[in-house]
């Protein structure tokens, strides 16, 4: 059963590290939220600042999903962020 979990900045960057595709895992961030399924971390969101300087103070974006491929995990992810 998928749970949304509250995670720490460091672990969310160690779960990107490990299962992000392509990209490495980001250098800042303002929070990050995960989806654990049956108590093993699934998947990871990260929460920042964007980089378009006009919108800076105005709006927050997602700069990295990370998943291991677990159904739903991702979706619920983003929901939750």
């Amino acid at each position: 059963m998928l749970t949304v979990v509250p995670l720490t900045l460091t672990a969310a960057r160690r779960h990107v590290h490990q299962h992000h595709s392509h990209l490495e895992r980001p250098q800042g961030g303002l929070c990050a939220v995960g989806v654990a399924d049956d108590g093993q971390l699934a998947c990871v969101a990260i929460l920042s600042l964007p980089r378009a300087r006009l919108l800076n103070g105005k709006a927050a974006e997602v700069i990295r999903v990370a998943s291991d491929g677990t159904r739903h995990a991702a979706s619920m992810c983003l929901a939750a962020i």
